[in-house]
């Protein structure tokens, strides 16, 4: 799917499929500065339209969220 907001916290994809609250999603994603993909466990927080779930991570190893502060933080200092 296509991700629209990500924090260290989890994040908003949008997804063809219909997947209820509440599940456990398994997810793989790359980011720009990491050579290897991130592959979580994350659960369905919230749904929007159709398409639309926040998730929110479930025990992200240490190296994966050292990853996304080095990507967030620099972003959260330009707004």
């Amino acid at each position: 799917g296509m991700t629209r907001n990500l924090s260290v916290g989890g994040l908003f994809v949008e997804v063809p499929a219909k997947i209820p609250l509440g599940a456990a999603v398994g997810l793989r994603f790359h980011l720009p500065h990491v050579g290897r993909p991130i592959v979580a466990m994350a659960r369905v927080r919230w749904i929007a339209g159709p398409s639309g779930l926040a998730v929110q991570f479930d025990g992200l190893h240490a190296a994966d969220v050292w990853a996304l502060q080095q990507l967030i933080t620099p972003a959260r200092k330009a707004i």
